[in-house]
């Protein structure tokens, strides 16, 4: 992808490796702009630290574990279109595992 020139999402998400790596860029970044703005920053990058979550995921199934009744005081910023669409950038999940989640 870099030699293509996308700044996709997809391009460095292999399997969880790229999820992970996503996840603590993320971070680093969220963590950085705390230390030099005095704005609320977190809800900022609500959505994507959710999808940071999701690409996460052991296995499709384990969305379940987060979703609906399970999410406890968190409040989804994604439609369930868009989780399935997070979840389908996993190379690694199965696209009829995917649909066939009651989201």
């Amino acid at each position: 992808c870099p030699a293509s020139g996308s700044t996709s999402l997809s391009c460095f998400l292999s399997p969880q490796l790229g999820g992970l790596q996503f996840d603590k860029e993320l971070r680093s970044l969220i963590a950085y702009l705390t230390t030099i703005t005095t704005w609320t920053i977190r809800d900022k990058f609500a959505r994507l630290s959710q999808m940071a979550t999701i690409l996460n995921l052991e296995r499709v199934t384990e969305i379940l574990d987060y979703w609906g009744p399970n999410s406890g005081p968190l409040t989804w910023c994604l439609t369930p279109a868009e989780v399935r669409q997070v979840l389908a950038l996993r190379m690694d999940f199965r696209s009829e595992d995917i649909k066939r989640l009651r989201l």
